[in-house]
């Protein structure tokens, strides 16, 4: 018996095929149902009714949060995306009250009263507060935040209290549950198909050189994450694939550290790309002796597997490096660098993202977030950090991040390059060094420090100035 999908009418064989088109073709549609849905708003709708109030896999956090907008903006917001409206807010019960400013439901007036004198979102003007498009910029300027500390931050409710996550001084975005809720099928419907995933590289199936291990199958007897936000750093071996020496990774929608560790690599180091991952041989030496560093890419790999499934979103920058570095294959990706160039509308199903913008670049002019001040070395818990906070920005902000990256890759296409990722005629001073495809943007003196790169791959021009490139690469190994 045909199964159709509810939201263009296309007609499958089995389950299994309709799960596939509809990812392909970014449609609506519910995992856990295995239902396809005809917009947005009726998927919100069902997440909402039917799965918000049973047991999750996800970790709760307190009842509070830092976003200068409430959860049903964000709500509003996700739905949006979906170019469709909200769903209204829960009806209140007996003897409940409501906050008429943010619709939150009480169960006594003195809870009431200790949400409005408490809550960050009613310190905002009004304007702001009841405006979603002004309230979707819940990302401020570093220097508005709290000062760099662990901090607690008064509640919502009485008695309770949210630590703030910061790190390396920047004070990042915590999410209530409610805001987890509505984020999490906006997260799902802009997971890369696997036809994405297979352009821009990522191990899906076992090559000549490698076969990678798949992440294991849900099980209900296991609680896993929904979502996490992976990043590694990697030295180099000669004649050998790049080897795995950290590894860090975040909850996405608590920010809960849960991975932030050194991976005692399994072969030579010939490159330890200090300046770039800030990692000696003596540091390793010392993590390994102390018994706080991974004992080899197994290792790792097998603390990641206790934590995700094939059902877990996996956030990353460039995640496709990070994944081949490890030998895992995982189907359920959202790419930072991928998401914003496919903003741009440049990029086709069938066409390849061959060069991404640097995540410092774009937590800088998306997020409004500075990271590697001073030129600072990668931090891996740094780098899972900002990406999240990426991550958030955009499937909150698709408007803005649509104009942006359209102005982008204009100025990118002004510069000689074509639909694709192609270049127009002659060869780049990237080609002509291994290859790997770079813009030249016009008007640019710092053309060394082009933001349009995979910052996960190793770059020369990362510690050395362009007029003094060197003819052969330099030694980084201790």
């Amino acid at each position: 018996m045909a199964i159709s999908c509810a939201s263009c009418g296309k007609s499958c064989a089995t389950l299994s095929g309709l799960a596939t088109h509809c990812r392909a073709k970014r449609h609506p549609y519910c995992l856990k149902c295995n239902r396809s849905f005809v917009d947005g708003a009726a998927l919100g709708k069902h997440h909402g009714d039917s799965h918000v109030n049973q047991p999750t896999k996800m970790n709760p956090v307190p009842a509070a949060s830092t976003l200068s907008f409430t959860p049903e903006q964000l709500l509003e917001l996700a739905a949006a995306s979906a170019g469709v409206t909200s769903a209204p807010p829960p009806p209140k019960g007996k003897g409940q009250v409501n906050c008429e400013k943010c619709s939150r439901v009480f169960g006594t007036a003195a809870a009431l009263r200790q949400h409005e004198r408490d809550s960050p979102a009613h310190r905002q003007p009004d304007a702001e507060t009841t405006m979603p498009a002004e309230a979707a910029r819940s990302v401020l300027p570093r220097s508005q935040h709290p000062s760099p500390r662990l901090a607690e931050t008064s509640t919502q409710a009485a008695g309770t209290a949210l630590a703030d996550i910061t790190h390396r001084g920047n004070t990042y975005t915590t999410l209530p549950p409610s805001a987890q809720s509505a984020l999490y099928p906006v997260l799902l419907q802009h997971c890369h198909p696997s036809s994405r995933l297979a352009l821009s590289g990522y191990p899906l199936v076992p090559t000549a050189t490698r076969t990678p291990t798949a992440t294991p199958p849900p099980s209900p007897a296991l609680s896993k994450r929904k979502a996490l936000v992976l990043d590694c750093e990697m030295a180099g071996s000669a004649g050998l694939p790049d080897q795995v020496v950290a590894l860090s990774a975040a909850d996405f929608f608590t920010g809960e550290t849960l991975i932030d560790a050194l991976v005692e690599p399994t072969g030579r180091v010939t490159q330890w790309r200090t300046p770039i991952t800030g990692i000696t041989r003596a540091s390793m030496a010392a993590a390994v002796a102390s018994g706080t560093a991974l004992r080899g890419t197994r290792a790792a790999v097998e603390r990641l597997f206790a934590l995700v499934d094939a059902e877990t979103v996996l956030v990353g920058h460039s995640l496709w490096h990070d994944l081949k570095a490890l030998g895992v294959a995982h189907g359920r990706v959202i790419d930072t660098g991928i998401l914003t160039a496919e903003a741009s509308g440049r990029f086709g199903e069938g066409d390849k993202v061959r060069r991404t913008v640097g995540l410092e670049r774009l937590c800088r002019e998306l997020a409004g977030l500075v990271i590697r001040a001073g030129g600072a070395c990668h931090d891996g818990l740094e780098d899972v950090l900002a990406t999240r906070e990426l991550a958030i920005w955009c499937l909150t902000h698709p408007e803005e991040l649509k104009e942006w990256a359209v102005k982008n890759w204009a100025v990118d296409a002004g510069a000689g390059w074509t639909k694709g990722g192609k270049k127009r005629g002659g060869r780049g001073r990237g080609s002509a060094r291994g290859g790997s495809s770079r813009v030249a943007v016009e008007g640019r003196r710092d053309r060394c420090r082009s933001p349009w790169y995979d910052d996960k791959c190793e770059r020369w021009e990362d510690v050395v100035d362009y007029d003094t490139w060197p003819k052969s690469p330099p030694d980084w190994s201790d």
